[in-house]
């Protein structure tokens, strides 16, 4: 199985620095993988994401992992 297979949505999320960030989420709502590094706007992070998940959900959220519109 490979780690997409895994992976059920991912999150992108404003950290409290004010930097977005993706995490990668299980079926089970456990974080499996994360982006290490903050980027300078939502797409930036969204991008990079895609790169690696290019046929997963994605989910906007806050830090708190509420739902947000974008």
């Amino acid at each position: 199985m490979t780690t997409e297979q895994l992976v059920d949505y991912v999150e992108v999320y404003e950290d409290s620095e004010g930097q977005f960030r993706w995490r990668a989420m299980a079926g089970n709502n456990e974080n499996i993988a994360s982006s290490g590094e903050g980027y300078e706007n939502r797409l930036h992070a969204e991008n990079m994401a895609r790169g690696v998940f290019p046929n997963v959900e994605f989910q906007h959220v806050d830090a708190e992992g509420n739902k947000v519109d974008v």
